[in-house]
């Protein structure tokens, strides 16, 4: 998960990240294969150790599996799985022995994914995925919870001399993009309920606005006049963030894709050409952290 744009506005917790469940498999029972142990979902695209959970939808369970139970995949073809009790057994193909078809309504369902964020400046400054999920069979969609109103009295904080509003530690820097709100009260003179502005910051604790980002880069502020004493409230954008899907099967060999972090440091050649040092990029599970020798292929 990648974080697009990082919002403006953001103080006080990190905004919260959240990734949608995987879409549901149905399992009818002329899908499950008692003789071979398989279970057919059409072009799965999941690789051996993908976990899965299983749901009886409330009706007999497949025999050899319990209701609300979590299992491994292994792959057996590319439309054709077969169910493990740990990833320990799928790995090792030690698969379970179905007993029995269940019922049309029985479900396979992939494990949603998780994001943490952390701000810095105002903004979403990085996103972490806690747990990259399980069985997505399309790019999901990511929210980040938008930033707080924060809220000034519109008289005592406005400084009609200073064109200036107040609000303790606001976060805000020059050209972030706000939108005001009179919050049903009367609306600031020179401003639009629901308008779009740009900060100009004067202090940690104060700033001025514009109409454009241009004139907030240039320091053409609106003028301010304070108004009624009734709160008032600024807020900024939300930040957005993408998603990208994880590993899934080799296409060319129907074998599982492996993935491996950071970099491979190796010596090539031999005689005259030994100590040729070449670097191998590797596909990245999630995140890369610091480069690491290759202590299992160690130089020339």
């Amino acid at each position: 998960i990648a974080v697009a744009t990082g919002g403006t506005g953001y103080k006080g917790s990190a905004p919260t990240i959240t990734v949608p469940v995987p879409t549901v498999r149905t399992i009818a029972t002329s899908k499950v294969s008692t003789a071979n142990d398989t279970i057919e979902i059409t072009g799965h695209n999941m690789q051996t150790g993908t976990a899965l959970t299983y749901q009886d939808g409330s009706g007999t369970a497949l025999a050899g599996l319990t209701d609300n139970t979590q299992y491994f995949v292994i792959r057996h073809t590319a439309d054709l799985i077969k169910l493990a009790s740990s990833l320990s057994n799928a790995n090792a193909g030690t698969a379970i022995d179905l007993t029995g078809t269940g019922n049309n309504a029985q479900t396979l369902e992939g494990t949603q994914a998780t994001a943490t964020s952390t701000i810095s400046g105002g903004r979403v400054a990085t996103v972490t995925v806690t747990n990259v999920g399980s069985d997505y069979q399309s790019t999901p969609a990511v929210t980040v919870a938008a930033p707080a109103e924060q809220t000034f009295n519109a008289q005592s904080a406005v400084s009609t001399a200073n064109d200036t509003i107040t609000i303790n530690s606001h976060g805000f820097a020059t050209g972030d993009q706000i939108t005001y709100s009179d919050k049903g009260g009367t609306t600031l003179a020179n401003l639009t309920d629901n308008g779009t502005l740009f900060v100009i910051r004067t202090s940690a604790n104060a700033f001025k606005v514009a109409t454009s980002l241009s004139n907030a880069s240039s320091g053409t502020n609106i003028d301010l006049t304070a108004g009624s004493s009734e709160n008032h409230g600024v807020t900024g954008v939300t930040a957005t963030a993408t998603a990208s899907q994880g590993l899934g099967t080799d296409g060319d060999n129907n074998n599982s894709e492996v993935a491996h972090i950071g970099w491979v440091k190796k010596t090539v050649g031999t005689g005259g050409r030994a100590g040729r040092v070449h670097y191998e990029t590797l596909v990245a599970a999630s995140s890369i952290s610091g480069d690491a020798e290759d202590i299992l292929t160690p130089d020339s």
